[in-house]
Formats: structure tokens, C-alpha cells, sequence
């Protein structure tokens, strides 16, 4: 019983710092839709800051989920150190 708990927790753990992670990135392009439905109007650079913000944030997910697989992240460590 005390495996499965832990087991469990971890998934939530996992789980909260991946959706952390993604809000955490995603914060200038939420920025950008708040003001541009405030003022009626986009910023000249919105597509791009949205778009740069959104590469950056699947990159960051892409990280996380990395070091979640425990096979995964053995793998990648046994590359670097060679």
C-alpha cells in the first residue's frame, strides 16, 4: 500500500511541475492576449513574441519530460559523459 502511495505521488508531483512549467513560459503570451483585448488593438511584435514564447515553452516540456523518465534520463546521462 505505501508503494502505490508514493508511486501515486509522484505522478502528482510530476504532473503539477509540468503544468508549472508551462504556465511559468507562457506567461508573456497571456500578457500580450490581456492587453490586446484592454486596448482593442495587437502589438506590432505580438505574433512573434507569442511564437518565440510557445518554441521556448514546448522546448521546456520537452526538458521536463526528460529527466520524468527515469530510463529516459540514465540514457541521456550515459551520452553526456562519454
Amino acid at each position: 500500500m505505501r508503494r502505490r502511495q508514493a508511486r501515486d505521488l509522484l505522478a502528482i508531483r510530476r504532473i503539477l511541475i509540468t503544468v508549472s512549467v508551462l504556465i511559468i513560459l507562457e506567461v508573456p503570451s497571456i500578457v500580450l492576449v490581456i492587453m490586446s483585448a484592454i486596448n482593442g488593438e495587437e502589438h506590432p511584435l505580438s505574433f512573434c513574441i507569442i511564437w518565440i514564447s510557445l518554441t521556448i515553452s514546448m522546448a521546456g516540456l520537452s526538458v521536463v519530460m526528460i529527466f520524468f523518465h527515469s530510463s529516459i534520463e540514465k540514457h541521456c546521462l550515459e551520452k553526456a559523459t562519454m
